[in-house]
């Protein structure tokens, strides 16, 4: 398995495949169908991962995290659920 020849795709289903059924799940919540079903689609056909592919993807995976560092944040439900967490429920109403 050569990780420069793996499309992002690919790369991405190993990455989820590695970090698990609970982040993978996280991960397709904020995908779109299309993306889920071609990501799927990839990890479907994955039996064997050598170590070497792995720390390479991980490592890339890094670095592109680093470089896009930041936060990303849906405004509107973060606030909602913030006021909504209050046990002045008159006040959350008012709000």
């Amino acid at each position: 398995m050569q990780v420069a020849k793996m499309s992002g795709v690919e790369k991405a289903a190993v990455l989820l495949l590695c970090l698990g059924e609970e982040a993978a799940a996280s991960v397709f919540e904020e995908l779109s169908d299309t993306e889920v079903r071609m990501i799927s689609r990839c990890m479907r056909s994955i039996n064997y991962v050598p170590v070497n592919a792995v720390k390479e993807i991980m490592v890339e995976f890094q670095s592109m995290q680093k470089q896009y560092a930041g936060l990303f944040v849906k405004g509107g439900e973060f606030i909602k659920a913030a006021i909504e967490a209050s046990p002045d429920k008159e006040r959350v109403t008012k709000l």
